[in-house]
């Protein structure tokens, strides 16, 4: 079954993903969870999840990236700043990952990617919220489709995920500096 909401509801994400089993994943160019009033709440959950051994992985955009250029393009209309943003992800994940004890560490996973992804996911087990990215908006404020990653469609994102992942560089805090510096 499909349930469309107008928007990104991450309070939404957050209660279902707390409940996850097996895996919880976001892929995105960047994402406002980690930058708003619910961050903590999201980053205790995930705490708990890596300590009964859910895996939890995010993909995000590299920051250097063409992609991130041609985005940084799509949306100049709302002062948006990609690379910061993304950046900002990237620390918020690598100090969340200083904080672990190394058994729960070993279950949080962080990769950077160069491709036309088209879409955002946000997954908790089997189900997902996801959305296209469009040229004049962030991708969190238009529809999304709450799916069954078992569907043809859940299937097809699902596919996509895993062959960005497996192409995706592994972000650590030396990819972090690296960043950093370079935008100053």
């Amino acid at each position: 079954m499909i349930k469309m909401h107008s928007n990104l509801n991450f309070r939404r994400f957050i209660e279902q993903s707390a409940m996850a089993r097996r895996q919880v994943q976001v892929f995105s160019t960047f994402t406002d969870l980690l930058q708003n009033r619910d961050t903590d709440v999201f980053l205790m959950n995930m705490r708990t999840l890596l300590r009964k051994g859910v895996h939890v992985d995010f993909l995000l955009l590299h920051p250097d990236s063409l992609t991130a250029d041609q985005r940084q393009r799509e949306l100049r209309g709302l002062g948006a700043d990609v690379a910061s943003l993304i950046i900002e992800n990237i620390h918020t994940l690598n100090d969340f990952a200083a904080t672990l004890p190394e058994a729960s560490a070993r279950n949080l996973s962080v990769r950077l990617y160069d491709a036309s992804a088209s879409v955002i996911m946000y997954r908790w087990d089997d189900r997902s919220l996801i959305s296209f990215l469009a040229p004049d908006r962030l991708a969190e404020e238009g529809t999304h489709l709450e799916i069954d990653l078992r569907s043809p469609i859940g299937a097809f994102i699902d596919t996509r995920f895993s062959d960005i992942w497996s192409q995706a560089e592994d972000c650590d805090a030396g990819t972090v500096h690296d960043h950093a510096a370079a935008l100053g």
